[in-house]
């Protein structure tokens, strides 16, 4: 086995979890807020501010706040991390300001 530094300054996990008739990050009655979907507008977002290769957005399993969801983790290489639950589509920008800028 081979260790390594993680290559990113930040790691992003979303939580893509679905369930049948329990609250979950991807259920599709979240809409436009659904994890999966977050997933992909957050991709979009840092593609389009030059952030590939220093920010890493990684779709999860649960992260275990599904009735507050989606929930996002955010890890960086030193090893702390903030924990949004709660995560809306038309907040990612300010999600990206708030923790994101490397």
């Amino acid at each position: 086995m081979q260790k390594r530094a993680i290559p990113y300054k930040r790691v992003l996990f979303i939580c893509t979890h679905k369930r049948e008739n329990e609250p979950a990050c991807a259920n599709v009655e979240r809409g436009e807020n659904s994890g999966l979907l977050l997933a992909e507008e957050l991709k979009n977002e840092l593609k389009a501010r030059g952030l590939n290769g220093k920010l890493r957005v990684v779709k999860s399993g649960c992260l275990d706040f599904c009735s507050a969801g989606p929930a996002l983790m955010v890890a960086d290489n030193a090893g702390d991390y903030t924990l949004c639950a709660g995560l809306e589509k038309n907040k990612l920008p300010e999600i990206i300001e708030e923790y994101l800028q490397v």
